[in-house]
């Protein structure tokens, strides 16, 4: 997803130039962080981050977008 849209690239701090690591490589370092102990306390300071900055995460959220039948509006001048 990084190659593919410029809004990622530019959360991740790259340029449209810039080299972009493959998917080996971004998962070989996650699996590091784990390794290490260190992937949950990198999300918390992740979450600190964001809450610190004014954002409200909403996780897990999903938009209903069914559409019903509703009665017709039968309004007179």
């Amino acid at each position: 997803m990084v190659r593919d849209r410029l809004s990622w690239m530019r959360f991740c701090g790259l340029g449209i130039a810039d080299t972009v690591p493959d998917a080996n490589t971004l998962w070989d370092f996650r699996e590091a962080l784990i390794k290490a102990d260190a992937l949950d306390a990198l999300f918390n300071e992740l979450d600190r981050a964001i809450n610190q900055a004014g954002f409200i995460p909403r996780a897990g959220q999903i938009v209903d977008a069914s559409l019903i039948a509703a009665p017709r509006q039968r309004n007179s001048d």
